[in-house]
């Protein structure tokens, strides 16, 4: 599983990650590594931390401009750890967007480049057409200050999207797999590819130092929590660069250890505090245009030709989550305005929404809005539901459950957007996450809906509630109370096509200003 006859690390290697929903973006950002990799005379890695499928654009659009990357750069050597967008579309839900995942990945093979993952190597053992070609890892190597060296890559994936559950099953993989493959390669030194939390990053360090003996882990590129992240643990660097095209690290290998720099596609598009160690480098990309006229990548693109359709002129510049760097966990104009707009689509009382369903920004006021720029925003184009008969102590139970699990996870943590006719009050005690509380906005006029001991005043009131198939589904153990609710597709209306038809009537009807409401965290 060797890479090449001799791979030197003194040159430059690249980290990725989380390149889907953003393919315009992650061109534009390839096209500056391949600018930056001409006149090295030692060889480049590129190493893609998982979730590259799934984009917006076909996996046709994503799988041409990979090739014509490696096609126009064969000195760069290119290594795929893969995600949970490719596990749960391929392996277990067998998504129909995901259905030739297998066949790119093959061709992807075919073509030198390496796909490394020890998680869907295991779940590919009994797939004939996955097995030879997801590798549970590979050694490089290299030389630092004249001396050969040995370099193991190996990557692993959330499998469950259950924390406890994801860690003990790459701690079993850690010891079955890669431990006894450690034993026999003998590197100097081990790069993991997680595509993981950081937290749960932390405890699979711990584990491999602790109780398997592994002690050379130098590295860990990581990918899945969709904010930057850059930190030592123990001996080890980890680093996390931001999402969706936006940011990319450059990594030297020297005889002094390793030395970084970062790639952010737009200075004032992407926020976040300076990082020790390394220095940002700002390219010429631009969020709404990110790729120069001619470039090879762009001509593959515009072969998808409504995505640079004109939908709408943007009436208001709304804030979004990417203006906190992902961490930010208080109300959006933009969530707002989404709570609001499937709430006014379907006709019913209450709009809820999450903010993993709008990542990015709208163009701002007097701007035209394409529709790359919806998908862009609308990164997933989800069915909508209409959850019926919600009664106030339903609506009691889904604030409290999203108190409860406000400060669940570090980054890029799933948040309630609330449409702007409902609030709460918290119980003001050691109580945080129960409601004082209900207030719904009717004829301009607040009405409470609880008791002063907190039980509904109206007990057989029914509230109509607007979501998404995700929320009313209940599709994490956070959201599992809504399996229990009536729910029903609102007829074929999606997500983005929901976005369209509430921008289109704010352009007729254009607000001065737009505030956010209520948003608490699930």
């Amino acid at each position: 599983m060797k890479v090449g006859p001799c791979i030197s690390f003194k040159g430059t290697f690249y980290t990725v990650a989380d390149s889907h929903t953003r393919l315009p973006m992650t061109a534009g950002l390839l096209t500056e590594i391949e600018n930056r990799s001409k006149n090295e005379t030692e060889p480049v890695f590129l190493l893609d931390g998982g979730d590259f499928m799934g984009d917006n654009y076909p996996l046709k659009t994503m799988s041409e401009m990979y090739l014509k990357f490696h096609q126009n750069n064969p000195d760069i050597n290119f290594i795929f750890n893969l995600g949970n967008v490719e596990l749960e579309g391929w392996f277990i839900d067998k998504v129909k967007l995901l259905e030739d995942c297998g066949n790119i990945l093959k061709k992807f093979n075919d073509k030198g480049i390496n796909i490394v993952n020890a998680t869907l190597y295991k779940l590919a053992e009994e797939n004939d057409s996955a097995k030879d070609f997801i590798k549970p890892y590979i050694v490089a190597d290299d030389i630092v200050n004249g001396k050969p060296k040995k370099i193991f890559i190996t990557g692993f994936t959330q499998r469950k999207m259950n924390l406890e559950q994801d860690k003990a099953d790459t701690k079993e993989l850690l010891r079955t797999i890669i431990k006894p493959a450690i034993e026999k390669e003998k590197p100097d030194s081990v790069i993991l590819m997680m595509h993981t939390m950081k937290n749960y990053t932390k405890d699979i360090l711990d584990y491999a130092e602790n109780d398997l003996n592994i002690k050379n882990i130098e590295l860990v590129t990581g990918a899945h929590p969709h904010s930057i992240e850059d930190f030592r643990h123990g001996n080890t660097r980890v680093l996390y660069p931001a999402p969706n095209g936006k940011c990319a690290y450059e990594i030297k290998h020297t005889e002094n250890g390793f030395e970084f720099d970062k790639i952010v596609p737009e200075k004032n598009h992407y926020h976040y505090n300076p990082v020790a160690l390394s220095k940002s480098v700002i390219s010429n990309i631009d969020i709404n245009n990110p790729l120069p006229i001619n470039n090879a990548y762009s001509k593959i693109l515009s072969k998808v030709h409504n995505m640079n359709d004109i939908v709408a002129k943007s009436m208001y510049t709304f804030k979004t989550r990417s203006e906190y760097n992902f961490v930010y966990s208080g109300p959006t104009e933009l969530g707002t305005f989404m709570a609001n707009s499937i709430k006014q689509s379907t006709n019913t009382d209450i709009g809820i929404m999450l903010t993993q369903d709008f990542r990015e920004k709208l163009p701002e006021k007097g701007k035209n809005i394409t529709y790359y720029n919806i998908s862009d925003v609308v990164n997933v184009n989800k069915q909508v539901y209409v959850i019926k008969d919600a009664t106030v102590k339903d609506l009691k139970n889904i604030f409290e459950i999203s108190l409860k699990n406000q400060n669940d996870g570090e980054t890029n943590p799933d948040f309630f957007e609330y449409s702007s006719n409902i609030k709460i009050d918290r119980r003001i005690d050691d109580s945080d996450n129960k409601v004082a509380q209900i207030y719904i906005k009717e004829n301009n006029i607040w009405h409470k809906l609880l008791d002063e001991n907190g039980s509904p005043i109206d007990k057989n009131r029914k509230f109509t509630i607007a979501t998404c198939e995700f929320i009313a589904k209940g599709g994490r153990p956070a959201l599992h109370y809504f399996k229990h609710l009536k729910s029903s597709p609102a007829g074929n209306l999606k997500t983005r096509e929901m976005v369209v038809e509430n921008l289109k009537l704010m352009q007729d009807n254009p607000s001065e200003k737009y505030e956010a409401s209520i948003m608490t965290n699930v």
